[in-house]
């Protein structure tokens, strides 16, 4: 509704689900859409954006032109400006926000701390992500200008504000609003803004601090959050600047953390980690050590143990404690491998496969690695495990390779044919003939596949027929077409046309081309009533 051009930006309202119209916005750059929103619960590019760019190319005659919205605006007088928000905020309350937020930051006066601090927290807790993100971009523009006239410490206070208030405001319930993670992007872009100022500027140390603190809380919320993504990079700005004398009272922070935390934990680890990085960063890898032996996951001491050579310590307490983590056993076992200790970490997932339901990664860890270290037969063992209890075709080809290098493939493969028909896993089998340019086998099998299934291996079939064994290749084109036409929908007629196109073009590979008119004329004679499948036939020429 209502399209309009201002320059480079293209602005409408689209009805969708809601009483209330969304509100639709796309600017264009040098290489196409360079930002584009729409007021509806998806945001981001949705379909309401799709409606308004077809609009904008198939209906341009619905378009008005204006000047850019910027140019319009400072072509008024401050006192139509003045009686123009007056005018917004009187219709729309909640830009008080964003007002109070441009004031905090007006040319000449400094910057109102505790204004910017309390317009961020209204804007957070505003119901409306989409005004926060508004409101809280306003600022971090602000804070660039005030960092481009060498105003350090001024913007590193509204980045510091913006940062906060999303790090306070940013709980499970905002997080599942913020779908697109337009807030958390900003908390992040605050990150940024406050590396520039830590690398530009000369804060007080008693500003240094506080932003320091502000960028721990940001990574505890990310740790909180379990790791999605926000105010990204708030740890690796944290680790760069914070100085020895600084870091004192932040571990003191994470500690009392840590302490809460839950043993073995995700946000243990983390935290651990964090204490760890700072450690390292600063060239103590004996301390970083010692952390780990004191405050460590089972996980991080298995790894160290391992890096220190204790193998068998460190086997032990992967047995221990990580028996449930077979992601985690599968990098325990590399990270013995790669520190010569391939023979026990071989043993390792032997021990964790003796059951009846073991985890089949361990199965192809264990065949891949006796393949690659010189003992095939083992290999092969591993192979024939793997491939009876998940057969694929991939688990197929593998189990191949492993046999041929022993030369027993041609046994192994008669073996593994016939289990596969004992169990009826005739898709498989299918899959099996196709990767083998047995066409005819394939054909041969088809009518066993499970109904459930046939369609797909219907079309799969087809295709690889119409080269040798067009006839039957027809046949199946055939029955993949009415049985689309059987579903009685427009896209399903659309698809029998596709097919039928197909078998007009075997019939004329074969020369048959009066039975293909019959066939036709017969068809369209006994669909005569489903206009919807005679167009789709006349758009593919049938």
């Amino acid at each position: 509704m209502e399209p309009a051009v201002f320059g480079r930006e293209l602005r409408a309202q689209c009805a969708g689900s809601r009483y209330e119209p969304y509100n639709v916005r796309v600017v264009f750059g040098e290489e196409g859409i360079a930002e584009a929103s729409c007021t509806c619960p998806r945001g981001g590019f949705c379909k309401h954006l799709v409606a308004l760019l077809l609009t904008c190319l198939h209906r341009p005659d619905s378009l008005s032109f204006h000047r850019p919205l910027r140019e319009i605006l400072t072509g008024l007088s401050k006192e139509q400006l003045v009686t123009l928000v007056e005018s917004l905020v009187n219709r729309e309350p909640e830009l008080l926000t964003a007002v109070f937020a441009a004031a905090a930051l007006a040319p000449g006066k400094g910057v109102d701390e505790e204004i910017v601090r309390r317009e961020a927290r209204r804007a957070v807790s505003s119901e409306n992500p989409d005004l926060a993100a508004v409101t809280l971009r306003g600022m971090l523009k602000e804070a660039g200008s005030l960092a481009a006239e060498g105003e350090w410490e001024g913007a590193g206070a509204v980045y510091q504000a913006v940062l906060d208030a999303l790090v306070d405001g940013y709980d499970g319930l905002l997080a599942q609003m913020d779908e697109e993670g337009e807030l958390a992007a900003i908390a992040g872009d605050a990150v940024e803004g406050l590396r520039e100022c830590f690398a530009q500027g000369q804060p007080a140390p008693v500003v240094r601090r506080s932003w320091l603190a502000s960028l721990l809380e940001a990574v505890l919320r990310e740790i909180d959050l379990g790791g999605i993504g926000f105010a990204e990079p708030a740890q690796e700005v944290l680790l760069e600047y914070a100085t020895e004398e600084e870091w004192v009272s932040l571990e003191e922070r994470i500690r009392s953390v840590l302490e809460k935390s839950g043993d073995s934990s995700w946000e243990q680890e983390m935290l651990v980690d964090l204490l760890v990085s700072w450690r390292e960063e600063h060239g103590r890898p004996e301390e970083a050590a010692a952390l780990v032996r004191e405050l460590g996951t089972p996980e991080q001491k298995t790894f160290l143990l391992i890096a220190e050579g204790k193998v068998a310590e460190a086997v032990e307490l992967a047995q221990r404690h990580l028996a449930q983590l077979p992601g985690v056993m599968i990098r325990v076992a590399d990270a013995l491998v790669s520190a010569g200790a391939g023979p026990q970490a071989a043993a390792l997932l032997e021990g964790q496969v003796q059951g009846e339901n073991p985890y089949w990664s361990y199965l192809e860890w264990l065949a891949a690695y006796h393949q690659k270290h010189g003992d095939p037969a083992v290999a092969l063992v591993w192979r024939r495990k793997l491939f009876f209890g998940q057969p694929s075709v991939k688990g197929y080809e593998k189990l191949r390779e492993s046999a041929a290098s022993l030369g027993v493939w041609e046994k192994v493969r008669e073996e593994a044919l016939a289990a596969l028909e004992r169990s009826g896993r005739f898709g498989i089998l299918v899959d099996i003939a196709l990767a083998e340019k047995d066409v005819a086998r394939a054909l041969e099998l088809l009518p066993r596949v499970e109904v459930w299934g046939r369609q797909e291996y219907l079309l799969k079939v087809a295709e690889a027929a119409g080269k040798d064994h067009p006839e039957a290749a027809l046949r199946l084109y055939r029955d993949l077409a009415e049985k689309a036409i059987g579903q009685r929908k427009r896209a399903s007629y659309r698809e029998a046309a596709a097919y039928l196109k197909k078998v007009r073009s075997l019939h004329e590979r074969l020369g048959t081309g009066e039975a293909w008119s019959r066939y036709i004329a017969e068809l369209r004679s006994r669909y005569a009533r489903f206009p919807a499948l005679l167009e789709e036939l006349a758009a593919k020429g049938l």
